[in-house]
């Protein structure tokens, strides 16, 4: 019981005399805190006053420096625009001196070559640069008219001429006026009636489609079509749809009329370019063989031919196609076969008319 009373008051003892050192090391480490932080904010006092003395200077130093980059900016502007204004009057003593030699040149040119200057700018203002091919022809003529009986198997079906009819103008130039025609017979109207009109114009000189216009009547179908086509600039307009293409294009019907013109040869292929119902593609023409044909309106001799021709025509055309046409300068046709779902058609040339 003695021990622990002792041990007790030296506890208390121990902790009276470690909490007054504690208490005065408190009180010395808050005033070596405050003397610092008293040094501290004397310090930073000398620095702004520092920066406060030395900013005039700078700032004056800045500014003296911006000054001299501006006076020199200024001086490299003013020997710039002295070249300049130097560059400009060589540039306008230059073209002076080209007027007056322009002018000297024009003095000199009779008033006969000016006017020929003057329409040669125009002609290629006006795009007649465009030259026009010239084409021999020695196949067909005004007058020529071909009448053949479209048979299906034994029985004729219709009547389809090919007519040269007239020559016409259309922008200056001459154009044959070349029409064909098919209907159907009065027995076959009650079946599948045909009322079917193709016409063409074609470039007399250079034999190439100028118009085309195609009104077809075959039973419930009924269509027209419309082809413009602007040579010159190469554009062929159907029913105000426009596409471009080559030049000296051709028709489905002038196609014909323009392969006539060819010296065609057995064994022989012939590529004509044809656009028709906005599309463009290539005919080509194989020359097979050659054979003796008699119809009601003669004997012949001729050759076959065989053009690739899936569109729409005189006789809308679905499968292949053989011709006939004359073995001499007319490459006139006298016999047509076209395959069908059903047999075939055949037109066969009855009245001829040169």
């Amino acid at each position: 019981m003695k021990y622990k009373i002792i041990f007790f008051v030296f506890l208390l003892m121990f902790s009276a005399c470690t909490s007054g050192r504690y208490r005065s090391r408190i009180k010395k480490d808050r005033k070596y805190k405050k003397v610092i932080m008293q040094e501290e904010k004397l310090e930073k006092d000398k620095t702004k006053q520092l920066s406060e003395e030395k900013l005039p200077t700078m700032v004056r130093k800045t500014e003296a420096i911006d000054q001299k980059k501006i006076k020199e900016s200024l001086s490299s502007l003013d020997i710039k625009k002295t070249m300049t204004e130097d560059h400009e009057a060589q540039k306008l003593s230059s073209i002076k001196k080209g007027e007056d030699k322009q002018q000297k040149v024009k003095e000199s040119i009779p008033e006969k070559d000016k006017t020929e200057q003057v329409f040669n700018q125009k002609e290629l203002a006006e795009g007649k640069e465009f030259k026009w091919r010239k084409v021999e022809n020695n196949a067909f003529r005004v007058g020529e008219k071909l009448t053949f009986a479209i048979k299906w198997g034994a029985i004729t079906a219709g009547y389809s001429t090919l007519e040269v009819r007239e020559i016409l103008e259309i922008n200056g130039r001459k154009v044959y006026h070349i029409v064909a025609k098919t209907r159907s017979t009065s027995f076959f109207d009650k079946i599948y009636k045909v009322r079917d009109t193709v016409e063409t114009f074609v470039d007399v000189e250079s034999i190439c489609s100028w118009r085309f216009r195609k009104e077809l009547n075959e039973g419930k179908y009924h269509s027209l079509k419309e082809t413009i086509y602007d040579q010159k600039n190469h554009l062929a307009i159907t029913n105000g749809n426009v596409v471009k293409v080559v030049p000296f294009v051709q028709d489905v019907l002038s196609a014909l009329y323009y392969l006539r013109t060819h010296d065609i040869e057995v064994g022989e292929k012939y590529d004509i370019d044809v656009n028709t119902d906005k599309k463009n593609w290539a005919l080509r023409v194989k020359v097979s063989k050659e054979e003796i044909v008699k119809t009601k309106a003669g004997k012949f001799r001729t050759v076959c031919i065989e053009p690739v021709l899936r569109e729409e025509g005189i006789f809308k055309q679905k499968g292949r196609l053989w011709i006939w046409v004359t073995n001499d300068s007319r490459k006139m046709p006298v016999l047509m076969e076209s395959k069908i779902m059903v047999g075939s058609i055949v037109a066969v040339l009855v009245k001829l008319k040169k």
